[in-house]
């Protein structure tokens, strides 16, 4: 099927109950791409009215309230007769589904970077133009990107380490007390012998 005759089929007559029809710019545009090899990964797993609706909703309606509604009549869905209440379901059925979210959400990516240069131009604007209340601020901004400030951070880890020896006093106290709680002294663990050497870094 040739581009113009799939943009036929798409806004040409509907089933009988079902006679809206596509809106032609926006059939134009899938049919310009009805390989689907400029498609995304998304936008291929899509029907072509999908397809069209996350088209009329990116780049054919204004956004804002109603901008669902606006994007489901120009995709063709819904009746002559549909109700308001009936668009409005319809139209946030398909803002629902996962497939079409996931597809909004590659073409707003696509969007963004093929807008990336006319970004840069109006900042290139801005900075050349010093009467500008956020001339400073654009200034400012493309520094912390181009030459963004060096911080160095330094830390500094102690560790003592205390090792009490205890002294014949403090040995005899312990027996004391031990047999005060009705232990035998000569039960208990026997004392560790030992001689302390301090060590320090070399």
């Amino acid at each position: 099927m040739t581009s113009a005759a799939h943009a036929r089929a798409l806004t040409g007559p509907r089933p009988p109950g079902v006679p809206n029809t596509m809106d032609p710019g926006l059939a134009e545009a899938l049919a310009a791409q009805i390989d689907g090899a400029d498609w995304s990964p998304g936008m291929r797993e899509l029907s072509d009215r999908q397809k069209a609706w996350v088209l009329a909703y990116c780049f054919f309606v204004k956004p804002g309230r109603g901008s669902y509604v606006a994007a489901t009549k120009l995709a063709g869905f819904g009746t002559a007769t549909s109700s308001a209440k009936s668009w409005s379901t319809i139209a946030s059925r398909i803002a629902q589904n996962p497939k079409i979210l996931a597809a909004l959400h590659e073409q707003s990516q696509k969007y963004i970077h093929a807008s990336a240069p006319h970004a840069v131009q109006a900042l290139v604007r801005l900075i050349h133009n010093p009467k500008h209340k956020d001339h400073a601020r654009a200034i400012a901004m493309l520094l912390e990107r181009t030459h963004p400030a060096e911080t160095t951070h330094r830390v500094k880890v102690e560790h003592e380490t205390n090792v009490v020896v205890a002294s014949a006093d403090v040995l005899r106290r312990i027996s004391e007390l031990a047999r005060a709680a009705g232990l035998d002294s000569v039960q208990m663990p026997p004392t560790i012998d030992a001689t302390c050497e301090e060590v320090t870094d070399g």
